[in-house]
């Protein structure tokens, strides 16, 4: 890193005695040099996170988080690039740091979304997607006192097996995590906005771990993932909500999952009926 930023800063001394009155730019150069060395020393990849360091990889278990900006499309065309570009920033300043927290490592941002990883427990990846919505919320807090409007996320987790190792050509590598399990955690973040609720697990995550009363989750349907031939049990964790809403659907679970019943076994009356009761 040092050697980076000593051939950097040569080169933004060089630049001044060519053009001495361009101080603005010149100042940004050295800024630049600052954070290139900063990254340098800071950035670690999953590789070695978890300690691989073979092209061939190595498979680990492990609960995949994906969260994601609702509705950032609309949000974004109201913004000039500029405003996009903080904004995204100010987001991941709030939320990344929730990961670590817990435990969990930053895979990748796309875009406004997150993909981090956990290989502890499925628990981490869990109090980890509840205290990001918390954050949430006091990010929102503060777009509010600037007359912003609020944002909502949804995080979906899974619990997999895993490939973890690098990919791509000579020119560009990358490590990352590559499986099945990674595309059901995208899916069931996406699911978050067809069911109304801000936070999906899949049964192999639900399963994992020791005390699920903790985190206060049901069941809520099962689903089939494109190209799988199984369905996945997913699972609402609904510790998240106000605590009067919370204190309804634990109140209500016995019918809840009566009129679920009734609803898989075609009933569709029956189940209607209780649904409308739920609610």
């Amino acid at each position: 890193a040092d050697r980076h930023r000593e051939r950097i800063t040569a080169e933004v001394i060089r630049l001044w005695a060519v053009a001495p009155g361009t101080r603005g730019w010149i100042n940004r150069c050295s800024a630049v040099a600052g954070l290139i060395a900063r990254f340098n020393r800071e950035d670690r990849s999953v590789c070695q996170t978890f300690n691989v360091s073979s092209r061939e990889g190595a498979g680990d278990r492990i609960t995949i988080l994906f969260s994601d900006i609702r509705a950032f499309t609309s949000l974004s065309e109201t913004m000039t690039p500029r405003e996009n570009f903080q904004f995204i920033n100010d987001y991941l300043q709030c939320v990344e740091p929730v990961v670590a927290k817990h435990g969990g490592f930053v895979d990748k941002y796309i875009g406004d979304g997150v993909m981090a990883i956990f290989q502890r427990c499925p628990e981490d990846a869990i109090a980890c997607g509840m205290e990001m919505l918390s954050a949430v919320e006091e990010f929102n807090a503060q777009r509010q006192e600037r007359g912003l409007s609020p944002i909502e996320i949804g995080v979906g987790l899974n619990t997999g097996d895993v490939m973890l190792g690098t990919i791509g050509g000579l020119s560009r590598m990358d490590g990352t995590v590559i499986s099945d399990a990674v595309n059901l955690a995208a899916r069931l973040e996406g699911l978050t906005k067809e069911y109304g609720v801000p936070l999906l697990l899949s049964e192999s995550s639900f399963r994992g771990v020791k005390s699920p009363d903790r985190f206060e989750a049901r069941e809520i349907d099962r689903i089939r993932p494109k190209g799988k031939s199984e369905a996945v049990t997913v699972y609402e964790v609904y510790a998240v909500d106000p605590v009067q809403k919370r204190a309804l659907k634990q109140a209500r679970q016995g019918l809840f999952r009566e009129s679920l019943r009734l609803y898989r076994e075609q009933d569709f009356a029956a189940a209607a009926k209780g649904f409308r009761e739920y609610l």
